[in-house]
């Protein structure tokens, strides 16, 4: 990684836990949350996202109906996942046009969607997660059989953490 490239995932992760760093500070949890702490479940699965399911019970270290809150460890986790995705658009930028744009890249972070669900504790890390690996999907070059191959695994595996993440792939695919 180049030094300029050192300082632009500097920034982007600036900005991002500069973005999450009111929620953690305010400690407050969504209905959702407050049901999760108490009895212990995830069921995602039964939301179509059985992935984030998982990620949540290796993340906390938990056994099945027996999860832990670790935030804000998956609240920072989330915030440097967006910096990692708008870092790796930027980059994208630079290899498909030969000029990267900080700002636009920075719109993945100070997304207000993406901003409120920074809000939900357990969630947050599985819809960053989707995030990425749909920036991911999307910065792989398809120009051969592996590369539209991963693309598609990468967009499947997103959509089994957080389903609304496809809407980041269309506004990709328009900007492209």
């Amino acid at each position: 990684m180049s030094p300029r490239q050192q300082k632009e995932l500097l920034f982007f992760s600036g900005i991002a836990l500069l973005f999450v760093y009111p929620i953690i500070h305010a400690n407050f949890y969504f209905q959702d949350d407050l049901l999760r702490v108490l009895q212990g479940y995830t069921g995602w699965e039964t939301s179509g996202r059985p992935l984030a399911s998982i990620v949540q019970l290796l993340l906390s270290a938990a056994k099945p109906y027996m999860l832990i809150d670790v935030a804000p460890l998956t609240q920072i986790l989330a915030a440097l996942l967006l910096a990692l995705s708008a870092f790796q658009f930027n980059e994208y930028l630079k290899r498909e046009y030969h000029k990267g744009l900080i700002i636009a890249s920075a719109l993945i972070i100070v997304n207000p969607f993406f901003l409120f669900n920074l809000s939900y504790r357990f969630d947050s890390f599985s819809m960053a997660l989707g995030l990425f690996l749909t920036v991911q999907a999307f910065y792989l070059p398809l120009k051969s059989r592996l590369g539209s191959k991963a693309s598609i695994a990468l967009l499947i595996a997103s959509m089994s953490l957080y389903q609304c993440d496809i809407n980041i792939f269309i506004a990709l695919a328009a900007i492209e």
